[in-house]
Formats: C-alpha cells, structure tokens, sequence
C-alpha cells in the first residue's frame, strides 16, 4: 500500500537526513555570507544556480529514469553500471570543451565580468561531480534502498562543508570559491564511489536488455526539457538581476531563491518516495487506491503545506538577519512579498513526483515550459513599471506559482480526482485571515525582543488551533488509524 508503515518509515528517515541537509546547507551559506563580500554572494549564488541548471543537460536527466524504471523486476545494477559509462564519455567531451573554449568569454556571459575565469573549469568539474552524485542517488531511489540514498545525500553537504572549513582555517590557496568547487568536487566522487561499494546489488546475474536501455533513455531524455525550464526558473531571477542592476542586487535576489529552494526541502523527501511508490502502484494496476492516496496528498498540501507561508512572512526579519547577517536586512521585503508563494511551490514538489511515478509522458515538459514563460513574460512587463529587484521577485514568485497551479491542474486530468472540496476551500479562507493577522502583529510598533515574543505566541496559537480543529473534522492525513496499512506488495 502506499500509506503503510515501511512507507512512513523510509519518509520519517529521508526527513530525518533533508534536515541534516537542510542545517548543513544553511550553514555553508552562513560562512559564505560571513567570508564573501556581497558582490562575490552574488557570484557563488549564480555559480550554484548554473550548476543546478547544467546537471540535467550532462546526465541527459537520467537519473529520473533510473528512479522510474527501477522500481521494476527488470532492474538491475548493470543498466546503471552502462549509463555511469555513457557518462563519464559526456564529461571527457566538457573537459575538452573547457580547455578549448576561452574561460574569459564565458565569464562575461555568464558573470558580467571576465575576471571571473578562474572559477569556470572549477564549476565545470563541479556540475561533472554533482552530476554523479544525482544519478547515484536516482539509481538508489529507484531501487528503493533508501538508507543509501538519505546517506548520500547527507555527504553531499557534509563535504561541502568540511572543504570549506579547511579551505578557511588552513588557508589553502587565495580564491575561496575556485577551491571550493574544486575540491569539493572530488571529495563528492570520492563518497559516491564508496556508497556505490556498499550496495547490496552490484552482484547480479541479470542481463541488460536492450528495449529495457532504450525506455530509460526514453523516459530520461524527452524529461530533459523540464530540467532546464526548472532550472532556468531559478537560474535567470539572479543572472537578470546582475545585468540589469548590480552583483549587490543579485546577492538579495539569491538569497530569497536560496530561502525558497531551502524550504522545498519540506516536500523532497515526499518526492523522491512518491515517484517509484506510484509508479509501482500503476503496475499492478491499483487506481482507485491511486486516487484515493492523492486526495489525502492533496488535502495535506492544502491544510499544512500552505501554512508555511505566513510563518515565512511573519519570521522574515528573522530568517535574513540569523541567516545572512544585518548586512542583507534589504532582502525582507523581497522575502516577504515571496513568501505566500513558497507553500504552492513545496505542494508542486510532491506532486511532481507523483506525476512523474504515473505517467510515461513527459508532463512536467509542459508544466515547466508554461512556468518559465509566464516567468520571463512578467519580469519584462513589470520591468517597465518597476524598474527595480521587486519586478524580479514578483516575477520569480509567479513563477513559482505557476508551477503548482498547471502540476495541479495536471494531476486531476491524469487521476479525475475531486480537488476543490468544502475541506480545501475552507483551509483557503483560514489561509487568507492567517495572513492578514500576521500583518497586524509585523504593523506593532515595539521593540525587536517584545515583537519576537508576540510573533511566537502568535504563530503557537495559528499551529495548535490549526490542528485541533482538522483532528476534530478528522482530517484523512492525521488519522493514522484509517490508513496505515501493512505493506503487502
């Protein structure tokens, strides 16, 4: 089943690890924003969206494929074994691009600046090592050996910090950021090589079969659109930003990408479970079981997942300043105008994985397309009456929007399910009175300590009513009794 106690065991689990991931990467931006001037922010913020945005293109998307198509008796480490092959061909065609290609053009294009070529071919070998690391992780979670991919996982941040730490107390080199990416890619393919050893299926007798290759090259590469629309969404708010204004201002706009991203960290661990469990349930032909698990989704998304929002909105001050320092308080109004749109983005998170988990074609192709459109569309159009980072934010947040909106609209043509119900409607409206009440306690005129006071008696009261009040209307998500089940498939 897919609500079953091993399912909300691997969940619990893969939480327990995006958390770690999650304070790890607050971290690595923390010692960042401490050891980076604002200007150079901007730089490893755009440096870390080309990486996310270039992954997709080098691995040609396939460890999506690996995640769907190895839920299936099929599988096995082989197919993987042939595909890392394909890859590492794709890496030695990079590197040679690299050497060839003149570093400096491609630091004016990229940075506005060529004094930047230094850090290209550091990046460069780090989107081949991230690379890795995403296909060894799609392998694992197709395979559904969760243990070994929440590991992963973790080390991805965990080297990252400890390449940094050492780079800053034992002063190697002078270009903090070109070090960081290069050996912090190394240390990435390192662990990943080592994960790989301990996995229970490397030894197996199965054999490769070719139209078995072909449909997760199928599957993978006709996804590869949406991984570049994805990325670019995230991608040119920051690169816009440091054309049309400064490096300074894309240092504010990466900061409230970074906030947003951080906080789909909510709906990963649901994702990466979602895609194999549903797409085993469309095997065995389990749709009314299928319906029945995405209007549950659906209803949490709705009655929690959107709460987030306010509470981003009311602790915004807070997040900038604890985070990034009172050097970046420029960036609360940016974040506050962002934060009623970082709940859809978390519900588009989940739902991705379930569309993808059901269906051969590539819906989040078309899901993406349309968010990127509206994206650049809007940034223009706004550009002209704003001409200042708000035009952007409010561009980027749309966006974001966006995404959830054609993903919902997405998974009710796949399933014909019930989405707008009297439970979700009213969950709405407690949203929208939500959020007006946290406008009246940020409108307090008192000190910081007595407002931060106010402002967690405030957000304890919103919690604990909110879930009194869907465990006396019982909520499906929160009565346990009715839905978990043994896990007999």
């Amino acid at each position: 089943m897919f609500i079953s106690k091993p399912f909300i065991k691997n969940t619990f689990f893969t939480y327990i690890s995006q958390f770690l991931a999650v304070l790890l990467g607050i971290l690595i931006v923390k010692i960042m924003a401490l050891y980076l001037t604002s200007e150079n922010l901007g730089i490893y913020f755009l440096s870390r969206r080309l990486v996310l945005l270039f992954i997709p293109l080098i691995t040609l998307n396939l460890a999506m494929g690996l995640s769907w198509f190895g839920s299936k008796r099929d599988f096995s480490r082989l197919y993987f074994n042939k595909i890392v092959f394909t890859y590492i061909l794709i890496g030695l065609g990079l590197f040679i691009f690299i050497l060839i290609f003149d570093n400096a053009i491609l630091s004016q294009t990229i940075y506005n600046n060529n004094e930047y070529e230094y850090i290209i071919s550091p990046i460069f070998f780090f989107v081949f090592a991230s690379g890795f690391q995403v296909l060894t992780v799609g392998y694992l979670r197709g395979n559904r050996q969760y243990n070994l991919m929440n590991l992963s996982n973790i080390f991805y941040r965990t080297s990252s910090i400890v390449v940094l730490l050492l780079i800053i107390f034992l002063k190697i080199g002078t270009e903090l950021l070109a070090e960081f990416f290069y050996y912090g890619a190394w240390l990435i393919i390192i662990y990943n090589i080592i994960i790989l050893f301990k996995d229970t299926n490397k030894m197996t007798n199965k054999i490769v079969k070719k139209q078995n290759l072909k449909q997760i090259y199928e599957y993978s590469l006709f996804r590869i659109p949406s991984g570049i629309f994805y990325g670019l969404i995230f991608f040119l708010p920051i690169y816009l930003t440091s054309k049309w204004f400064s490096l300074t201002d894309a240092t504010h706009i990466g900061i409230i990408v970074t906030v947003a991203n951080t906080a789909a960290m909510i709906g990963i661990p649901f994702n990466l479970l979602f895609l194999p469990t549903f797409s085993h349930l469309h095997d065995i032909g389990s749709n009314e079981q299928v319906r029945e698990r995405i209007n549950i989704i659906i209803e949490f998304i709705f009655q929690v997942i959107f709460f987030i929002g306010p509470l981003i909105y009311l602790f915004s001050q807070e997040i900038i300043i604890m985070w990034f320092g009172q050097n970046y308080v420029n960036t609360i109004i940016y974040l506050q105008l962002m934060s009623p749109f970082v709940g859809p983005f978390i519900g588009y998170i989940m739902i991705r994985g379930i569309i993808d988990g059901l269906s051969f074609y590539p819906y989040s192709n078309i899901i993406t397309m349309f968010s990127f459109i509206t994206l650049i569309a809007l940034t223009f159009i706004l550009k002209i009456f704003i001409n200042n980072p708000i035009s952007i934010t409010l561009s980027f947040s749309v966006g974001l929007f966006t995404l959830f909106g054609i993903a919902f609209y997405t998974i009710k043509r796949i399933t014909n399910i019930s989405i707008f119900t009297k439970s979700n409607l009213v969950s709405f409206i407690i949203l929208v009175i939500i959020y007006i009440l946290a406008f009246f306690t940020l409108s307090i005129n008192i000190s910081f300590l007595y407002l931060l006071i106010i402002k967690f008696i405030v957000s304890l009261i919103i919690i604990s009513s909110l879930f009194y009040y869907y465990y006396q209307t019982k909520a499906s998500w929160i009565m346990y009794s009715n839905i978990i089940r043994n896990d007999k498939n």
